[in-house]
């Protein structure tokens, strides 16, 4: 009994499933992704690094007039809100695991939930999958299926 209880708690440890697979960079692929009511941005591109307990992101995008913006945000995969930088539409974001490839996103402004997001990152590690539901900057209905490829 000893053993199985050994066993488990090893193969329940993160630190043996390696680093976090969402990890690296990712550059959306525009011909998989599709954006409703869109238009889609013209490349964006994220970078999530971890710090100690934290994921760290930071997305550069240039959208469909060629405007580049940034955000940035720092988490924990806890469900508590944090800070998020650089968006008109988003102060604060609150991310939960799931399982060791999804995570599911809850968006906030002024303390106000505007929209949820899923990440799903394939099974091979080169893909991940977001859904992303809520409400734009002109308070209409969004949902974007985006795919990202590792780079």
């Amino acid at each position: 009994m000893k053993t199985l209880v050994v066993l488990a708690t090893v193969l329940l440890t993160p630190a043996v499933w390696g680093a976090d697979p969402l990890i690296g960079t990712w550059k959306v692929n525009l011909d998989k992704s599709k954006y409703d009511p869109g238009p889609p941005p013209k490349v964006s591109t994220a970078v999530f690094s971890e710090d100690g307990d934290f994921i760290v992101l930071k997305v550069d995008t240039a959208d469909a007039q060629g405007q580049s913006h940034s955000l940035s945000s720092r988490w924990k995969k806890d469900g508590k809100d944090y800070a998020l930088t650089g968006s008109t539409t988003t102060d604060a974001l609150a991310a939960k695991r799931v399982n060791d490839r999804i995570t599911d996103f809850t968006y906030k402004k002024g303390g106000k939930v505007i929209s949820n997001a899923r990440v799903v990152v394939s099974r091979d590690g080169k893909a991940v999958t977001t859904s992303h539901k809520g409400t734009n900057a002109e308070g209409k209905p969004f949902h974007n299926q985006v795919t990202w490829e590792k780079q």
